[in-house]
């Protein structure tokens, strides 16, 4: 049974866990196998966030394409080699833009015309419910809703709020989303709607080409402390 999230604060020590490409490298591969090993003895890792694809062909394309990316019998399986070791499981599905001319990605996906916003999230929710159901499943303790959407994110407060309320009924788990560091998590407004608030945390530790060792350690240890 899958518990509610904590009332305080919990250190994760957690790594993204991905695979290559190359049959030798899948997740259901002893390579994989011995990597979680690896990560739970040698590196004391407690938690891994596996990274399901869905891909989209432009920015302002409103269809999203499941391609079985990995292939649910992969992911499970992972999923249940991770529990085996006692590694807690963050589910994070990502959207993967086959076109990224002109600067664009996932961040700045963005509809036209209302008909396409619509189009857009009835494609996202049919996502995101087939993962919440595999993770619910799986009885994955964590399921991240969404990842670096800025765009949707800040203008699409409804539509998310909306989409989390459907995700709770496939998904009893805590909740987390993860917004970009940069001109994101600060302007969304349906945080209470969720259980953690995540952030893609990539901040610059310095603004000089080669800042010293002591300037590098103070300013992580600033971002640490905020």
């Amino acid at each position: 049974m899958l518990k509610t999230a904590p009332a305080g604060p919990v250190w994760q020590k957690g790594i993204t866990f991905t695979r290559l490409y190359q049959p030798a490298n899948n997740l259901l591969s002893r390579r994989s196998q011995d990597s979680l090993y690896y990560l739970k003895h040698q590196v004391g890792a407690e938690w891994i966030a596996l990274n399901p694809f869905a891909y989209q062909h432009t920015f302002d394309d409103p269809h999203i394409y499941l391609e079985g990316d990995p292939p649910d019998d992969q992911l499970r399986h992972a999923i249940q080699e991770a529990h085996r070791l006692e590694l807690k499981v963050m589910l994070k599905p990502h959207i993967w833009l086959r076109d990224r001319a002109n600067d664009k990605w996932r961040s700045t996906i963005e509809m036209t015309v209302e008909e396409r916003w619509k189009a857009w999230f009835s494609d996202y929710e049919r996502f995101i419910l087939h993962y919440a159901r595999l993770a619910a499943a799986e009885q994955v303790e964590l399921l991240c809703i969404g990842t670096e959407l800025t765009a949707t994110a800040i203008q699409r407060e409804a539509d998310w709020r909306r989409l989390i309320t459907r995700i709770r009924q496939h998904y009893p788990g805590p909740l987390v989303y993860a917004a970009n560091w940069w001109a994101e998590y600060e302007h969304i407004a349906f945080w209470d709607a969720l259980d953690y608030i995540g952030i893609n945390a990539f901040f610059p530790l310095s603004s000089t080409s080669e800042p010293s060792l002591i300037e590098l350690r103070g300013q992580a240890g600033t971002i640490a402390k905020t």
